[in-house]
C-alpha cells in the first residue's frame, strides 16, 4: 500500500480523523473507509445490547444512522451522502454478533443493500470513470455475490431492476477493463475476479422463474443445476423458494417432488436432516414425514468420502494443556480432525464450545486436535495460548504450531483463511465432500454430520 494512502486510512480511522478528511475533495475509493469507521463509532455510541426486535427496530435504527452520517459529513455529492451497501451488513452483524435472525438479515437486504446497490449501479454504469471503478468492489461483493439474492424475496418491481444491473454487470465491466478507466493495475485486478465472479446468471434465471411462477421451468432447471454440481449455497435456498411457491399454489405433490430432490442432491452437512424432516412435515403433514424417513434412509450422499490424496501424521508439538511435546505419529490409523485456530480470530473462538460438545458427545469414534496457529500467524507466546486455551476451557488436544515443521503451512492455512479443519481418516486418506472434491478442508457442519453417522 502506498505511504500516502495508509497515511489517509490511519487518519480516517483515528480519533478525530473524519475532520481532517473532510478538508479534501470527496474519494469514492476513501468512502467505504469512512463510512465503515463511523459505523463503528456509532455503533460503540449507540449500543444495541439485546439485538433488533422487529422490522420497525431496525428501520428507526437505520434512519439515526443515516441522519448522523449526513450530519458529520455535510457534503454534497449524493454519492458519499448515501451509505454502500456493505455498511448496512455491517451494522446489523456488528449488532447481533453475526447470529441475526433470517427475518432481520432479510429486511437489511431487501430494504437497504439492494436499494443501495442499484443506486450505486445506475452511477458507475454511466460514463465509467477511474474514479467510479472504487464503488465497483464493495457496491457488488456484498449485495450480489451472496445467498441472499435468493434467500430473500424482493417486491416484484426491485427484482427486475436488480436481475437486470446483474444480468448488465459483466459488460460494465469490460467498459472499464476496455477504456482503461480505473485507477491502477490493481484495480484492473479486482474488475477481473468481480467479473469472473459472474456465473450466477444460472441461479438468477431459476429466481426469475420463481418470481414469475414459472415453476415447472425452475423444477427442471434446479435439477439440472444439482446435475451440474453447481453451487449448493445458491441452490439450496432456490430449492426451498420453490417448494414453498408449489405450497402456496396448492401443489402439494410438487413441493414433496421439490424436497425429494434436494434430499437426493445434498449430504447432511449440506442441509441438515432435521431442517429437511421440518420440511416435509409443514409442506404436508399427512404425508411428509412418512416420505422424509423412507427417503433419509435410502437417498442422500454421504457427509463425507475418502480422496486420494494420502497425509503421514509426524513431528513433535508442544501440548499446550500439559506443557509436554506431543507426538503427532502416535495419531495414525485413527480418524483425527484437525482444526486451525488463533487467539485472534473471532471466528475460531466462537467454534469452541461446538467443538468441545463434539469431543464430549464422539470422542470414542475420533480425535479432535487444535492447532494453535499464533507462532506462524500472530505472536501469541506458547505459554500466553496455554493460559488462553484454559481460559476457555477447551477439552480436547490443542498443540501449539512449530515453525520450524509448521502444519498451519503444510495444510496451507494462511491462504485458506481461519478457522480451516481438515479430517484424517484411518487410512491417512483426506476426507472430502462427495460433489466438491477439489475442496479439501472440510466445514464444521460436514464434519458434525460425518460423526453423527459413524455413531448410529
Amino acid at each position: 500500500m502506498k505511504k500516502g494512502i495508509l497515511l489517509l486510512i490511519v487518519l480516517m480511522l483515528a480519533p478525530g480523523g473524519f475532520a481532517l478528511a473532510q478538508e479534501t475533495a470527496p474519494s469514492y475509493r476513501e468512502r467505504i473507509t469512512a463510512q465503515q469507521s463511523f459505523a463503528g463509532e456509532y455503533i460503540e455510541a449507540h449500543p444495541v445490547p439485546d439485538g433488533f426486535a422487529t422490522p420497525d427496530a431496525i428501520d428507526a435504527y437505520y434512519q439515526a444512522v443515516v441522519t448522523a452520517w449526513l450530519n458529520q459529513r455535510g457534503e454534497a455529492d449524493p454519492v458519499f451522502q448515501r451509505l454502500g451497501s456493505y455498511i448496512y451488513q455491517l451494522l446489523l452483524v456488528s449488532i447481533a454478533k453475526s447470529q441475526a435472525p433470517e427475518w432481520a438479515v432479510c429486511h437489511v437486504w431487501a430494504t437497504y443493500m439492494v436499494p443501495a446497490f442499484l443506486e450505486d449501479f445506475a452511477f458507475f454504469s454511466d460514463a465509467p470513470t477511474s474514479e467510479k471503478a472504487f464503488l465497483i468492489r464493495r457496491s457488488t461483493l456484498f449485495t450480489v455475490y451472496n445467498s441472499r439474492a435468493f434467500q430473500c424475496a424482493l417486491p416484484g418491481t426491485t427484482w427486475t431492476t436488480y436481475r437486470d444491473a446483474f444480468t448488465r454487470l459483466p459488460a460494465v465491466i469490460d467498459t472499464y477493463l476496455d477504456t482503461g478507466a480505473y485507477a491502477d493495475e490493481n484495480v484492473a485486478k479486482t474488475l477481473r475476479a468481480i467479473k469472473r465472479l459472474v456465473n450466477m446468471a444460472p441461479y438468477v434465471a431459476l429466481q426469475d422463474a420463481i418470481y414469475n411462477e414459472q415453476h415447472d421451468a425452475a423444477f427442471a432447471g434446479l435439477a439440472a443445476a444439482f446435475a451440474e454440481q453447481r453451487s449448493l449455497l445458491y441452490l439450496l435456498p432456490l430449492g426451498r423458494n420453490l417448494a414453498q411457491a408449489y405450497a402456496d399454489a396448492g401443489q402439494t405433490t410438487r413441493a414433496l417432488a421439490v424436497l425429494d430432490l434436494l434430499i437426493r442432491s445434498t449430504t447432511p452437512g449440506d442441509l441438515p436432516r432435521d431442517t429437511l424432516r421440518h420440511w416435509y412435515a409443514r409442506t404436508d403433514p399427512e404425508r411428509g414425514p412418512a416420505r422424509f424417513r423412507l427417503l433419509a434412509a435410502t437417498a442422500g450422499l454421504p457427509a463425507l468420502m475418502a480422496s486420494e490424496d494420502r497425509v503421514d501424521l509426524k513431528g513433535r508439538y508442544l501440548n499446550l494443556a500439559t506443557g509436554q511435546p506431543f507426538d503427532l505419529a502416535s495419531l495414525n490409523g485413527k480418524l483425527v480432525l484437525l482444526d486451525f485456530w488463533a487467539t485472534w480470530c473471532g471466528p475460531c473462538i466462537a467454534e469452541f464450545p461446538i467443538l468441545n460438545a463434539l469431543h464430549d458427545q464422539y470422542g470414542d469414534d475420533f480425535v479432535l486436535v487444535g492447532i494453535a496457529g499464533d507462532a506462524i500467524v500472530g505472536d501469541a507466546s506458547a505459554s500466553e495460548v496455554s493460559a488462553f486455551v484454559a481460559e476457555h476451557g477447551l477439552r480436547y488436544l490443542t498443540l501449539y504450531d512449530d515453525p520450524a515443521q509448521s502444519l498451519v503451512k503444510q495444510f496451507n492455512v494462511p491462504s485458506l483463511g481461519w478457522p480451516r479443519k481438515f479430517f484424517i481418516n484411518e487410512e491417512g486418506l483426506v476426507m472430502t465432500h462427495p460433489t466438491d472434491t477439489k475442496r479439501r478442508y472440510v466445514e464444521l457442519d460436514e464434519a458434525r454430520a460425518y460423526l453423527e453417522h459413524l455413531h448410529q
